[in-house]
């Protein structure tokens, strides 16, 4: 409550059993009474619920009064009557200050005001014969919907692909929220919705794809958020950009939830049968925690209701963890005993020993286009290497290099104290440091071998060893390196912003990360376990254990080709009976028949794509199909823009759903539209004897030239002809420096180069910047033995490092062990032939998501797939 003087008090809600007289008893101490008044709410729709019956057939009545004291109260009263929440009998009852107005609104639009301060509102999500999933939001959170009328692209309908209409929807929000005040139409065909890296909309689209993979849902705020209350809306269940990276951490986290499975001795079916009455028994039960708890009416959230002797799942969440423990130990104390019959819902409780779960509960990603500041975006994209490292709070601040920052407008928003947030290394000013996105896993997560009680929190006794009591609560853990750290796969999200057929782009890929500042004095730096071997030593990662020690600043974003690398444990191994997905009836042109295949890609849906070099074009089959279709060629051996001439490679780009061909004997690489109806291509690069092809994150092309043997890489969608040379041309020979008759490649997300050396008989792994190459796979010069390899061609690089190769000279497929050059074969290995179990001259190599193993059987005209057991 306010501190001006105080003569009417709102008193409410409260039960039918608590009388007037029981109101003046108790207020009367306060003052003197001049009038009570019983507030009539019967016609505000959204209370009338409130004269329902419950479920035990009573009646659960709220009843709201305004009192008046005929004089004001006095000080000391004042401070005691401030409370908000005060026990009168046995329920724990609402009081707040009407306060007076020179103009004030009509009587009614106030009552509703603080009426709507006290009751939750509640949605019933879905309900079964076993369950009812409940929703429940503070009266305070109001989504705005878009009013304005939207224009779709043509192309956008109501059966389109989910997908891409989501990501129209939101947009569409966030315009009518941005342009409230010209209240003009969303057009999207005059204004298109366009993805870049460097877009707000690109930016809200994939805040919104985040949310929902924390099962969150996006809504946009009228107004914005009170940015110091961030934590308590957290509370709510109402995550705004200050506290995603506080919502993380599952489990143990700042914010994280309580929740009970209380057991009720009462009817499902009765409670759940009529949507008004469930409403209300929600709403009671509610009531009764607070009660119990004495705490706000928002700390409580009713999640789902149970079939059978009735189980109520509920949470309890405070602004902080050290409340919300109070709160769920007061709980855990009280259920161990009956509850008083006084409680209409509780009373019915059965008495055990309830223990929580600790989970991070979100419903709602809350959003204002305010949030953002576009004057203070950057640029990391091109920023030179020589200017990576630079001072934050007298510390390295990393600088993401390849990557957009968007701002957040942050100024003003903490207690309007920018120092923290400086760039000359004051004492009061933070350092930076950088937090993943990936929900559940952003943790610090230990080597397989130290799991299990270690999980959650690897450094906390380290740390409470180093710093003392202070830091012996669940850490949050961010790197200091954005690039080779926060952005990994571990804790990194990534996300697909799909756009509608016909357009220029069809799919862009983002990572995301958080850039934040850390207050000095509230974190210890700690190794990553996962990087004892990683390159640069000053790696560190920050353990903080302040909760209101990280502020979110900005969100990074990088725009990356889908580059997928599996993610294959150690000991995977594979059926050493294979199945025929492609071909295998023969050599031939039918549709039904590959002649000598040579280049592999697989898309997501497990749809492969194969260059059949004899028959000079592109094939791709379905998955289960049993015959393939042509996407490219097939109009006879030519050098015309709907012929090729011996395609040996082709990979699948996803950005311009496209195929980019290795048309080898026509000396050139082309492109191919995967759109219907596309009947030739386009020249990307002439006047190369190209034979493997792979691209990077950074959509560089990379080309292995037999000829000169050596491999380039190319921007292409620059106009780039000439390339940069990135291994070999050194002429012919077998020397670090040298290649002899370079094949297929593989690249990784550090722009690394893997070759297939077919001559040498090796595989040569050049850094990014190298003047010589590493032998991977393969004998040194005049070795011999078990690292001998016998011609290799396809290849691919796991998360891990290690290598698969074909090796056609002996009919397999081995896994090279990252950089120890010691193999295992997982594949083949039983002689030429055309069993199920054997390969002749195998040339391409692939995975799908699923880890299984698809191999180009060139000799037989086949691809076989060899599924992954683990």
């Amino acid at each position: 409550m306010t501190s001006t003087p105080m003569k009417k008090i709102f008193v409410g809600p409260t039960p039918v059993t608590l009388t007037e007289q029981a109101l003046m008893e108790y207020f009367s101490h306060f003052g003197t009474i001049e009038a009570v008044e019983l507030v009539d709410m019967s016609p505000v729709a959204s209370i009338s619920s409130s004269h329902l019956r419950s479920p035990m057939n009573t009646h659960v009545c709220l009843h709201f009064y305004i009192i008046t004291f005929s004089s004001t109260v006095t000080p000391t009263s004042f401070e005691e009557l401030s409370s908000e929440w005060h026990l009168i009998g046995n329920n724990l009852t609402q009081v707040r200050q009407v306060e007076s107005r020179p103009i004030a609104p009509s009587p009614r639009s106030r009552l509703i005001q603080n009426v709507a301060q006290s009751i939750p509102r509640i949605s019933i999500m879905k309900t079964t014969t076993t369950s009812t999933k409940i929703s429940i939001t503070p009266v305070w959170f109001e989504e705005n919907k878009a009013t304005v009328p939207i224009r779709y692209p043509p192309t956008i309908t109501a059966t389109l692909d989910e997908e891409v209409r989501r990501s129209f929807d939101i947009v569409a929000k966030y315009r009518a929220v941005r342009d409230v005040e010209h209240n003009r139409q969303v057009d999207f065909v005059d204004q298109p919705f366009i993805p870049s890296v460097n877009s707000t909309e690109t930016l809200v689209v994939i805040l919104d794809m985040l949310a929902k993979s924390m099962g969150m849902q996006t809504s946009f705020a009228s107004k914005p958020l009170a940015h110091e209350e961030s934590a308590y809306y957290a509370s709510c269940g109402v995550a705004t950009l200050a506290t995603l990276p506080l919502l993380n951490t599952d489990g143990d986290g700042p914010l994280s939830t309580a929740i009970f499975n209380l057991n009720l001795d009462v009817s499902y079916t009765a409670v759940t049968s009529i949507e008004n009455t469930l409403k209300e028994f929600v709403l009671s039960f509610t009531k009764d925690i607070v009660t119990v708890l004495e705490c706000r009416p928002e700390c409580v959230r009713v999640f789902e209701l149970v079939h059978g002797s009735l189980k109520v799942q509920f949470g309890l969440t405070a602004s902080n963890r050290k409340d919300t423990q109070n709160l769920a130990q007061k709980f855990q104390d009280q259920a161990k005993k009956h509850f008083p019959s006084s409680l209409h819902v509780l009373s019915m409780a059965k008495p055990g020993n309830y223990l929580p779960e600790w989970k991070s509960v979100l419903d709602h990603l809350r959003l204002h286009p305010d949030d953002f500041d576009p004057t203070h975006n950057r640029d990391y994209i091109n920023i030179p290497a020589h200017d990576f490292v630079q001072q934050r709070g007298n510390r390295p601040y990393y600088r993401p290099i390849g990557w957009f920052r968007h701002a957040l407008r942050v100024i003003n928003k903490d207690n309007k104290n920018t120092v923290w947030l400086g760039m000359n290394n004051g004492p009061d000013e933070w350092c930076v440091a950088y937090h993943g996105t990936k929900y559940r896993n952003v943790r610090l997560i230990l080597d397989e071998g130290l799991r299990g009680a270690m999980y959650n929190d690897g450094w906390k006794q380290v740390a409470t060893n180093e710093v003392g009591e202070k830091a012996n609560v669940m850490g949050t853990y961010l790197g200091t390196h954005c690039n080779k750290g926060s952005d990994n796969d571990r804790y990194a999200e990534r996300f697909t912003v799909k756009m509608q057929s016909g357009s220029a782009v069809t799919e862009e890929h983002y990572r995301v990360v958080f850039q934040c500042r850390v207050k000095p004095k509230s974190f210890t730096e700690h190794k990553d376990p996962h990087r004892e071997s990683f390159e640069d030593p000053l790696f560190k990662e920050l353990r903080v254990y302040e909760s209101d020690a990280i502020r979110l600043y900005g969100i990074l974003l990088y725009s990356h080709h889908y580059l997928r690398i599996p993610n294959i444990p150690r000991d995977a191994r594979w059926a050493q009976q294979c199945v025929i997905v492609a071909g295998g009836n023969g050599g031939g042109k039918y549709d039904n028949q590959l002649n000598c295949p040579g280049g592999i890609s697989v898309d997501d849906d497990e749809t492969i794509v194969i260059t059949d070099y004899h028959n000079q074009r592109v094939m791709q089959w379905k998955k289960d199909a049993t015959v393939g279709q042509v996407v490219a060629g097939g109009n006879g051996i030519g050098e015309r823009l709907d012929q090729l001439n011996g395609p040996t490679d082709v990979l699948i780009d996803k950005r311009t759903n496209s195929l980019i061909i290795s048309d080898r004997e026509n000396r050139r690489v082309v492109r191919w539209s995967r759109q219907i109806g596309t009947t030739q291509g386009e020249i990307l690069l002439e006047n190369i004897r190209c034979h493997g092809l792979a691209m990077d994150e950074h959509r560089y092309l990379y080309v292995a030239d037999r000829n000169k043997h050596e491999v380039r890489r190319y921007k292409t969608e620059e106009g780039d002809k000439t390339g940069t040379l990135v291994a070999g041309g050194n002429g012919k020979g077998d020397s670090l420096k040298q290649l002899d008759w370079p094949t297929h490649l593989f690249v990784d997300r550090q722009q690394t180069v893997y070759i297939s050396d077919y001559n040498n008989h090796r595989v040569m792994k050049w850094n990014r910047n190298a003047t010589e190459g590493i032998i991977v796979a393969g004998c040194l010069r005049g070795e011999n033995g078990p690292t001998k390899l016998s011609s290799p061609r396809g290849l691919f690089v796991d998360t891990l490092g290690s290598i698969y190769v074909v090796e056609r000279g002996d009919d397999r497929v081995t896994r090279w062990y990252n950089e120890t050059r010691q193999s295992m074969t997982i594949v083949g290995g039983n002689g030429q032939g055309n069993e199920a179990n054997r390969m002749s001259g195998p040339v391409g190599l692939s995975f799908d998501k699923h880890n299984n193993l698809y191999v180009v059987d060139t000799s037989n005209h086949r691809v076989q797939r060899f599924g992954c057991g683990k």
